[in-house]
């Protein structure tokens, strides 16, 4: 009967639990009272056999019928423990003996039975009470805070549905028992009730083997979920946020066909309830949108629970947080998504027509063959003025057309840029200093001297696969960056340009006809080259935007490399900067003059050799010879931040540096102290961030004459510490970047440091993957267009307290020769 009642408490059926109680406890009752009635029936015919005076004989009992004599033995027997009188009474010594056995032994078993009994319908009535004053107590808090009706009659229902459920929370408590287990007892619990759900599915039950460790992290992630008759788990058309697995409850599946989805987001009539629907029962232990966990998608499908139901669910950044230390852990999910996302070449062609946003561009591919042999050497060979060497450029290169794909997207000046490139390209290789200057002003005009040096760092002999391999490289660059070609690549190749381009390189041929048409040695030299150009930005390294690590992942890459894939990356890196201009003008480039060309060379000549040197010499051996070059003297880590600061400020003559050293000296302690972490840390041995479009924000602050180059690092300090607040160090890899495009943006218009520290309050910090980004939120344009105005008299004396205090602190400082960690590191490695 135990293992019945516990079957039953299993199932939530507490109600038949009870009623179980107390029918056992009547049973209990009769069964002893029958068996002593059948006793003292007995003892009677006994003393008859032994001529014995008994009851039988005195009260003529046997003159009645069978039936009548149990139930006056029944009844005699039950007045011996109760308050009803009987008038029969014992005959002889033994039928006394009974009746004694019978008073002393009934009547606190018929005191248990029925304190059981009362005992039961007390908590029956409590849990009544219970529920009563659950639903009385939610209708009082309703009718004081004047929720709306409909609101209220809903939360009612809902209500009411869950607590007559089988799962309701008043029936299935947690023991108070579990407050005394230790810790890991519960977390083990927790493992093992969680996991028998989870080891239903074929990879989960892999990853939670006890050798890999991760069965704990694992239960973790997931994350119980409750909803009522007719809330949706997830609808049709929107984004899918994680794994679903359903646990108790009724579930409904609604799969709509695509046109009801796309009509019913355009505000069209909805065909949901249509013949085209498919309505699925779901049974308990269904996985749901476990495609979610690989790749971006939406729900192609309605989940509704038809009574009060739990579910448990994960989602993607979850999921891989609990796996990611784990290098098995991570194989043996990228082995099991490789069936999802290896499609036959025959569905791949038709998936690609069903990418929202793509429609228009599927008739730009070509199947046009492109032949390039002798065609670059043709072109360096002879000597051609600019407008011929365009024509002939564009007749062979289809993607720089008119009516090629840079032309179809709209991007006509990004093709400009890519012809320069090119022409920078050929006039390096050729050494037409006259061509590559013609457009320049003389007083700021590219020297010979400052060319041939770059010259010969750049420009070696090259083979005919070299050079088709640069040409269609700088040709087809430029697409990476339009925001429709993006679309054809998945969602996770979108981050950045080099991953689009690495991405089309290797998958949209169709798209790019004359990387389609080059030879396999060039097609591995493009595809080599872009793979490194995804690992280091030289255009940063230029501007001192990135760091020591940048150069180590470029030494890494160096090793799987051969060193004419680091030439021609090189040589690619400078064209396109010549390239940069192409939109002004194709007469020669505006960007490389004499400035703009030591910056290059001496960046060039740093990263020569450097498959053995330390990425930090590597670093900050460039920002020295840019101090150098500015008449500043390195001897401390502080020339080089100002070096740095030079570098991301594009300050390239002497008299701007003094400039800058002046707002440099207005700074406190504390916020040069905070500046040395932000410029100086490596990002490699010790953690730090990489600002993103730092040298916008801090061109856009200079030009803004309210706030100036001292009031934009006084905020970068205060964003600094508000990441630092949000523990974004924590994040994955040696160097965070952090995407401030937003913030700069805005900079160059914003009234003052005040109005940028409130918009700051409400600038919203997301994190993703190994990066962070400053977002700005509805409430930061309302500050910055006067809409939200926020004056406390309470924030300006705090700043006047604070300015006090960094003056104090400054003369303590001072006193006591401190100075900041990042500060003495850069110092121990470099001088």
């Amino acid at each position: 009967m135990g293992a019945f009642e516990n079957r039953l408490a299993a199932s939530g059926n507490i109600t038949f639990v009870y009623y179980s109680t107390i029918i056992q406890s009547v049973a209990s009752v009769l069964v002893v009272n029958h068996t002593l009635a059948c006793a003292i029936f007995y003892l009677g015919r006994v003393g008859q056999q032994n001529g014995m005076a008994n009851w039988l004989d005195t009260y003529e009992i046997l003159a009645y019928t069978d039936s009548f004599q149990y139930m006056m033995s029944f009844n005699w027997v039950l007045g011996q423990y109760t308050p009803a009188p009987f008038p029969y009474r014992a005959q002889n010594e033994i039928e006394e003996v009974l009746i004694l056995v019978i008073i002393l032994s009934c009547l606190p078993l018929l005191g248990a039975q029925i304190g059981k009994i009362t005992g039961t319908l007390n908590l029956m009535n409590e849990k009544a009470k219970e529920r009563d004053y659950v639903r009385r107590d939610l209708r009082r808090w309703l009718h004081k805070t004047k929720v709306p009706k409909q609101l209220k009659e809903r939360m009612s229902r809902s209500l009411d549905e869950v607590l007559n459920s089988a799962e309701s929370p008043l029936d299935v408590k947690e023991p108070m028992a579990l407050k005394f287990l230790p810790s890991t007892l519960l977390e083990e619990l927790r493992v093992v009730k969680t996991g028998e759900t989870l080891s239903l599915h074929p990879l989960l039950r892999m990853l939670m083997d006890e050798r890999l460790l991760l069965a704990g992290r694992l239960v973790s992630a997931f994350r119980t979920q409750v909803e009522v008759a007719g809330e949706r788990v997830f609808a049709a058309g929107n984004r899918a946020e994680g794994l679903h697995v359903t646990m108790s409850g009724s579930f409904s599946l609604v799969l709509q066909e695509e046109a009801s989805i796309v009509q019913s987001e355009a505000g069209l009539r909805s065909k949901s309830l249509s013949p085209e629907s498919h309505n699925l029962d779901v049974p308990h232990g269904t996985w749901l949108g476990e495609l979610c966990l690989y790749t971006e998608m939406n729900h192609s499908a309605t989940l509704t629970c038809l009574t009060y139901a739990k579910s448990l669910g994960v989602s993607c950044g979850d999921f891989l947080k609990a796996m990611r230390e784990s290098p098995a852990a991570m194989v043996a999910i990228h082995e099991w998504r490789r069936p999802w996302e290896i499609l036959p070449e025959a569905q791949v062609e038709e998936c690609e027509l069903l990418n929202p946003g793509t429609s228009h561009i599927h008739h730009m591919k070509t199947s046009e063959a492109v032949d390039f042999t002798d065609f670059v050497e043709g072109l360096i060979s002879r000597s051609l003025p600019v407008e011929e060497l365009c024509a002939q450029i564009k007749g062979k290169v289809v993607e720089l057309r008119d009516g090629g794909i840079y032309a179809q997207l709209q991007h006509h000046d990004e093709a400009k840029r890519a012809i320069l490139s090119v022409l920078s390209m050929l006039w390096l290789l050729k050494g037409d200093y006259d061509q590559i200057v013609s457009c320049q002003k003389l007083p700021t005009r590219l020297s010979r001297s400052t060319w041939t040096s770059i010259k010969e760092l750049l420009c070696w002999d090259m083979t005919s696969s070299q050079l088709m391999a640069l040409v269609v490289l700088l040709s087809v660059r430029g697409l990476s960056k339009s925001a429709d070609f993006t679309k054809l690549c998945p969602p996770s190749e979108r981050r950045s340009p080099e991953l689009v381009l690495e991405y089309a390189v290797s998958n949209l041929k169709s798209y790019l006809p004359s990387l389609a048409g080059l030879p396999e040695e060039s097609a591995d030299y493009v595809t080599s080259t872009v793979r490194m150009l995804g690992q280091f930005s030289f255009p940063q390294f230029l501007q001192g935007e990135n760091n020591p690590h940048s150069v180590w992942m470029l030494q890494s890459c160096l090793k799987q490399e051969d060193e004419v894939v680091f030439k021609m990356f090189l040589l690619a890196q400078t064209c396109v900067l010549c390239g940069v201009t192409g939109a002004v003008s194709l007469q020669g480039s505006h960007f490389l003059n004499e400035l703009n060309g030591r910056s290059v060379l001496k960046a060039l000549r740093c990263l020569q050799n450097i498959a053995d040197a330390k990425p930090q010499a590597v670093y900050w051996n460039y920002i020295a010879a840019r101090a150098e070059a500015l008449q500043l003297q390195v001897r401390q880590a502080g020339h080089l931040v100002l070096a740095r600061l030079a570098c991301l400020t594009r300050t390239v003559d002497p008299e701007r540096l003094r400039s800058l050293e002046a707002e440099w000296g207005q700074l406190t302690d504390r916020e040069r102290d905070a500046l040395h972490e932000i410029f100086l840390l490596d990002g490699h041995l010790h953690k730090a961030f990489i600002f993103q479009y730092l040298p916008l924000f801090l061109t856009n602050a200079i030009e803004n004459s309210d706030l100036g180059l001292r009031g934009g690092l006084q905020f970068l300090v205060e964003l600094y510490g508000k990441l630092l607040d949000h523990r974004c160090l924590t994040a994955t890899g040696p160097t965070v970047k952090v995407d401030i495009y937003s913030l700069a943006s805005i900079v160059a218009e914003v009234d003052g440091l005040r109005t940028l520290r409130k918009c700051l309050e409400h600038v919203r910090i997301v994190k993703h993957g190994n990066g962070v980004t400053a977002l700005l939120t509805k409430q930061s344009y309302q500050v910055l267009s006067g809409q939200l105005v926020e004056h406390d008299r309470n924030a300006d004396l705090l700043e006047v307290l604070a300015a006090q205090q960094m003056q104090l602190e400054k003369l303590v400082l001072r006193g006591h020769g401190g100075r900041s960690r990042a500060r003495e590191l850069v110092e121990e490695r470099f001088f």
